[in-house]
């Protein structure tokens, strides 16, 4: 399933703000408006005579007889709000050449503009909220006209008089920036779309009342779909900001019980019916083992949600095509789109297992995968046929094929024949956008959601628009499918899509569904806000969604704590924003599952809360405040509380350990969670060398960022050391130019001969350090086709001399905290907010496929400013794990100790958390699906935890001998925010 999430076409969610798309052509053309500023203000600003003034009710846009920007001003105060005087309001593009205007005249309601020997004319409207224009003509060898043009001034503080929003009033005009305030004006017009009708409005208001102003102009442009819950009307709509549950497959009228109590008892209003399993993609056949009587089935199971007053969501993967659909099989419909075409250079028979075509294959390739924009699929006829490789040099031939795949039916085919290369993205075909098929798709997605009652769509997969004519049309493709389909819907939709840009906005209802993380549960929250602050900016809801709710069990999936989720419900509260669940609640095992309703009723008591909006202003803001979290108790109005929280967790290996807790409050009864880990296995099969340090040639050339060299070389170990420690290692030694340590990195790679299997293993190396506190990242990856994921696990290297160091669970809290090329530090979202729109997508959501481990890396980064480090490594060995199972694990605090008389297993955790004052109480234990498993008396008196923190010793015993990991969790709490 695909979520809100980066793509290779158009805005990915999140893609607001800051990240733009546009062709290099504009780039250019804003350096040469630049350059014309800084060359002076003279030009432009001088000529006044025959300038040209376009009004609305609060500025005046002054273009002269150039055609550049003379002024743009507040007609109240006069003042200039343009940010360079003589910069072009108008520019094309003639091939590779970009050109400037040469004169700008008005001939009624026309503007005219000459660039030698292109010509634009151009309708120019003044209305009291926008300027509006469209082309009427472009004569010449012009391809592209940017229109409108105009940087402004602002300090987008909310400060400014005025707020600016350009509108793209057709899908043949391209507009780069999102709707809301900017400090840009432009619009594109394409030879390839037609530069005649090409629209935009470009529209001023004060602050409170560009929403207003924008809903107007949108009434106003007869092309755009309108949609009374999307775009500027999508603020209006409570139904926009409910939070929903996943239905992937099952939910039908006669078993829509368990459902609709899984939905109430999560304060959930709305199913989302996720095809692919309750549907077809394409062809939008319901699934007949859940949907016997098809549609009509589908459409009873919508009414049964409906009467207990819950909305159904339509989620589909947008023009892509199953291939079980009837456009693939029996008979791959010629409509489907191909990627490119050859013809056989003889006959071949129902059995042939290669084919020869008369053109070259090179650059063909048989690689495919989800995010893998290829597919292994020939198209002869009324046949499909899948292939294993294709040739590089002549004879040209397809190798390894199978026959009549997909179900088709094997033929033989004469010389000649055309054999078409389909295209494929998501493990779906895809239509040819220039013919009906593309429109039939659209068709079936209306008749679907109107004829069964649907509230909402989810329109997923629309990021791989860009596989009708590259990432640089992708815009106009999804447009163009979201504004046929919006035309055809007997009814508003709620509307979300899987990527965003301009032409979108107009429909959309809400923002922010990303896919669940997997690790690294707050600093994902905090990061997703980041890139949601521009909802507000385009009038958007926003929304933290999908989330799962996982217990213990896999090495990848971070546990989710109760403290995690709140985390996540006090800032969708503070925000007011929906939240959804992909997993975590199933309806089948829910009334059996105490885990499961345990956090169900937590997510119940927020949902209330938000739903209510009586939670004062100034307790919203602090729930708010990133980093900061808080704990619901419950009671009666004015009695109730958000207590201030703070986790601090650590975690030691053997029997006994000790480790310092800080405390930023007052001093308290010590609250603390203990938790057994995985460790490494003695009676598992024998360790496996991963990276063997005395064969450096077979490692990667070096890499590095700008400013730091990173050398890697075999040595010998000279000196004593430690048992176990090795004869021979590998050096790596970096050094680093610039003047921080922050993102100094280099790296150094080893890719396997053959997939590696790494489940149920962690990694063990010995390391020489050098006390200078670089960071190393031993990181594992599939192949590029399976998943975009990497697994990391950091050593900080404050230590010196040999270490022997066992990095068991992938990084979770620790992603944020450095700088990586493909992932961003935490106090770098703030400035880049698409940095963690890419951090999200590459550390916090995929997982890599441990069967198939591809490469080892290791990084080293934080290299000290003007400074090197020397660090020696001995091979990198993975170590198979088991659980740890502990028994009667005490803390002890200033010769006082509370101890636990618990015995646990895999995946449970005992937790107290005192009831008032220091003197006994019980803890609880917990199991792997987050259950309480049983209530422990405890008769000690707990230790006081000092304001300032203290060193805590641990203890604890196992029943084998063998030396455990256990994570310890300090909790502290602080004020009360009453309500």
């Amino acid at each position: 399933m695909l979520g809100e999430k980066e793509g290779s076409g158009g805005q990915p969610e999140g893609n607001m703000g800051g990240w733009r798309t546009t062709s290099a052509a504009w780039v250019v053309g804003a350096a040469l408006a630049m350059s014309v500023a800084a060359q002076g203000q003279g030009a432009g600003a001088a000529k006044r005579d025959g300038a040209i003034a376009l009004r609305t009710r609060y500025v005046e846009w002054v273009i002269g007889p150039d055609g550049r920007n003379v002024r743009f001003a507040v007609r109240r105060t006069g003042r200039d709000l343009l940010a360079a005087a003589g910069s072009p309001a108008f520019i094309v593009r003639v091939g590779a050449e970009t050109r400037l205007p040469t004169s700008f005249r008005r001939e009624g309601s026309v503007g005219v503009v000459d660039f030698g020997d292109v010509r634009a004319e151009i309708d120019m409207r003044e209305t009291p909220d926008a300027v509006v224009m469209q082309v009427r003509a472009v004569r010449g060898p012009a391809e592209e006209l940017t229109f409108g043009q105009a940087a402004l001034k602002l300090a987008m503080d909310g400060s400014d008089p005025l707020e600016f929003s350009g509108l793209a009033r057709n899908d043949r005009t391209n507009i780069p920036e999102l709707p809301g305030a900017t400090t840009l004006f432009r619009a594109i017009a394409y030879r390839r779309l037609g530069f005649e009708g090409a629209s935009a409005a470009f529209v001023c208001a004060p602050a409170a009342g560009l929403r207003k102003a924008l809903q107007r102009v949108a009434a106003a442009s007869p092309e755009l779909p309108q949609s009374p819950i999307g775009g500027p009307w999508a603020m209006d709509s409570p139904a926009n900001r409910r939070s929903y549950l996943f239905n992937f497959n099952g939910l039908n009228e006669r078993g829509s019980k368990p459902w609709i109590d899984l939905a109430h008892a999560l304060g959930a209003g709305q199913i989302d019916f996720h095809g692919g399993t309750s549907f077809r993609f394409g062809d939008f056949v319901p699934n007949p083992e859940t949907y016997p009587d098809g549609m009509a089935d589908l459409k009873r199971t919508v009414d049964a949600l409906h009467r207990a007053g819950l909305q159904a969501g339509l989620h589909t993967y947008s023009f892509f095509i199953d291939k079980r659909s009837r456009y693939v099989t029996p008979k791959p419909d010629p409509r489907l789109a191909s990627a490119r075409s050859f013809t056989l250079a003889g006959p071949i028979s129902a059995a042939d297992g290669t084919i020869t075509v008369a053109e070259s294959t090179e650059g063909v390739n048989a690689i495919t995968g989800f995010f893998v924009n290829n597919s292994a699929t020939l198209r002869i006829g009324d046949e499909l046929v899948t292939f294993r490789e294709a040739s590089r040099t002549p004879p040209w031939r397809f190798t390894g094929c199978v026959r009549g795949a997909y179900g088709t039916h094997a033929s033989a085919h004469e010389a000649g024949t055309r054999a078409d290369h389909l295209k494929e993205l998501f493990g779906l075909f895809a239509p040819d956008a220039e013919t009906d098929l593309f429109t039939e798709i659209i068709e079936n997605t209306a008749r679907t959601y109107n004829e069964c009652g649907f509230d909402m769509i989810y329109l997923d997969a629309l990021d791989g628009s860009f596989i009708h004519a590259g990432p640089e049309w992708a815009w106009r493709y999804s447009a163009r499918f979201v504004y046929d389909l919006v035309r055809r819907l007997k009814r508003p939709a709620i509307l979300e899509m899987s990527t965003f840009h301009h032409h979108l906005w107009c429909v959309r209802s809400r923002m922010g569904a990303w896919d669940a993380p997997h690790r690294g549960y707050k600093e994902f929250v905090d990061m997703h806000r980041i890139v949601n602050r521009d909802c507000a900016r385009m009038y958007l809801p926003s929304h933290l969604g999908w989330w799962a709710v996982s217990g213990w069990g896999s090495l990848q999936q971070a546990r989710t704590y109760p403290d995690d989720l709140e985390y996540l419900l006090c800032k969708a509260l503070a925000d007011d924003a929906g939240v959804s669940f992909v997993y975590g609640f199933a309806p089948e095992t829910f009334a059996g599952s105490p885990g499961a309703q345990r956090y169900a009723a937590m997510i119940r008591r927020y949902e209330a809360l938000r739903r209510e909006g009586a939670l004062p202003k100034a307790i919203r803001e602090r729930l708010g405040r990133a980093g900061e979290e808080y704990t619901l108790e419950e009671g009666r109005p004015g009695q109730r509380a958000f207590v201030r929280v703070e986790y601090e967790t650590h975690t030691g290996e053997g029997s006994a350990f000790s480790a310092h807790f800080g405390n930023s409050r007052a001093e308290q009864p010590l609250s603390v969670r203990i938790e057994p880990l995985m460790r490494e296995s003695a009676e598992a099969p024998g360790r496996s060398t991963l990276l063997d340090a005395s064969d450096a040639r077979a490692l990667s050339k070096p890499t590095a960022c700008d400013g730091v060299r990173l050398d890697a070389e075999t040595v010998t170990v000279a000196g004593p050391k430690p048992a176990g420690a090795p004869a021979t290692a590998l050096r790596l030694r970096a050094s680093n130019a610039r003047r921080e340590r922050r993102g100094a990195w280099g790296m150094v790679e080893r890719v396997f001969d053959a997939h590696r299997n790494l489940r149920d293993c962690g990694l063990g190396v010995w390391v020489h350090g050098d006390g200078k506190g670089a960071v190393l990242n031993f990181q594992l990856r599939n192949a590029p086709n399976l998943s975009p994921a990497v697994a990391e696990r950091y050593l900080v290297v404050d230590f010196t001399g040999w270490r022997w160091c066992t990095l068991i669970e992938p990084e979770s809290a620790r992603l944020s905290a450095y700088s990586w090329p493909y992932a961003g530090q935490r106090s770098e979202w703030e400035a880049n907010p698409g940095l963690a729109f890419t951090s999200a997508y590459k550390t916090y959501h995929p997982v890599i496929d441990l069967g198939q481990v591809a490469a080892i890396s290791v990084w080293v980064n934080e290299t000290p400013a003007g400074g090197s480090t020397e660090i020696l490594i001995g091979d990198i060995v993975s170590l198979p794990l088991t659980p740890s199972s502990i028994s009667e694990p005490s803390i002890t605090l200033n010769d006082r100790t509370l101890a636990f008389p618990v015995t646990l297993t895999a995946g449970q955790y005992v937790e107290y958390v005192p009831g008032g004052g220091n003197r006994g109480g019980t803890a609880s234990v917990y199991g792997p699906d987050n259950a309480l498993v049983r209530k422990v008396d405890l008769r000690a008196i707990a230790p006081t935890l000092p304001s300032g923190g203290a060193d805590l010793q641990v203890q604890c015993r196992t029943a084998d001998g063998a030396a455990p990991r256990v994570a310890v969790t300090v909790i502290t709490r602080g004020e009360r925010l009453r309500f």
